[in-house]
């Protein structure tokens, strides 16, 4: 349990250098920071039809990218104002700014989430692949809170490729030696130990012996 125990805290040392930000972006995953203010100029130059405005956050406002090539992070929820600073972000970030630009617009929006993505709904917005109710595994209600429940459909082989390219593919190579050397060492330190105490063992029962029991 100890070693557990140990395998974990140097991942999230290795990984998160600051926890800190690891704390952050759990409250704003829980409660996702939709800002308004932040997007009131963008929200003026757009256009009011939301299929528009979410394929220009998509494509010109916020280029994709993972946690690791923007904050050098795992996994990060950004503000939206990180977001617009940086000009890129995953599809959290992205969907932050949307919901963002469309409420300060007026128009109805909500957060969903499914295993792999998260995206928001709208008034006449049309379903795809990773977008729709089967795979959803949250969804925001009016109050701003979240309704679980375990989704209708799940790809375990696509998630699994999904989250691979998410999180280990784009890890810098110097993290992966590091978090790899660190577990190899914890790994090994406990056998290393019992390794020691049992070849000491046969020497201190041939001092025994050689010695006599004391007394005598």
């Amino acid at each position: 349990m100890r070693r557990c125990m140990l395998l974990l805290l140097w991942a999230l040392l290795v990984l998160y250098p600051n926890p800190y930000s690891l704390y952050v972006s759990a409250q704003r995953a829980w409660s996702p920071p939709i800002d308004t203010s932040a997007v009131a100029e963008l929200a003026r130059k757009l256009p009011n039809d939301p299929g528009a405005i979410e394929a220009a956050v998509r494509t010109r406002i916020v280029a994709y990218a993972v946690p690791w090539e923007t904050y050098a992070l795992p996994w990060y929820f950004p503000s939206v104002g990180e977001v617009l600073a940086q000009g890129q972000g995953d599809c959290e970030a992205q969907a932050i700014v949307f919901a963002s630009i469309l409420r300060a617009k007026g128009i109805p929006a909500r957060i969903v989430g499914s295993f792999d993505h998260m995206w928001v709904e709208y008034p006449r917005k049309r379903p795809n692949a990773a977008e729709n109710a089967a795979v959803a595994i949250a969804t925001q209600r009016p109050d701003g809170s979240y309704q679980f429940h375990w989704p209708k459909l799940v790809d375990w082989q696509k998630s699994w490729a999904i989250e691979r390219a998410y999180f280990w593919d784009p890890m810098p190579t110097g993290r992966r030696w590091l978090l790899g050397a660190g577990w190899l060492v914890i790994a090994l330190w406990g056998r290393a130990k019992r390794w020691r105490l049992g070849w000491r063992w046969p020497e201190l029962g041939r001092s025994h012996r050689q010695t006599g029991p004391a007394g005598k």
